[in-house]
């Protein structure tokens, strides 16, 4: 009866090896595709340069429009995001090919306070 257990036991061993084998080659797979993938992202570039841009000095009232000019000409399709102090500024202007934005906030502007753009441009 005892080599009975044993036969058991290497069936299931072999049952086993099969399926590291099979997870194994799954696992190479799922790795190819990575490497395929991380060469093609690799030679994806952005269509616009990202622009980051910093402003202080500023004031204005609640509710007033406020202009800026960045440096390069709005693209098209670009996400224009605003920030005073860290918080997201909703109510923008943007032109697209135009290096002017305006927004409106509401609270006061003051000198003191920071503005960061986030933006896409053409060059």
């Amino acid at each position: 009866m005892p080599e009975l257990v044993k036969i058991k036991q290497v069936e299931n061993l072999e049952t086993q090896i099969a399926n590291i084998q099979t997870a194994i080659s799954t696992a190479n797979a799922a790795m190819q595709m990575v490497a395929d993938l991380n060469t093609l992202l690799s030679s994806i570039s952005l269509p616009f340069p990202l622009g980051k841009e910093k402003f202080s000095g500023l004031s204005a009232l609640t509710g007033e429009v406020i202009p800026i000019t960045v440096a390069y000409k709005v693209a098209e399709e670009s996400a224009v995001m605003v920030f005073v102090n860290g918080i997201h500024v909703e109510q923008l202007g943007v032109v697209v090919g135009s290096d002017r934005i305006e927004f409106k906030l509401p609270f006061d502007l003051t000198s003191h306070d920071t503005i960061i753009v986030y933006y896409t441009y053409s060059v």
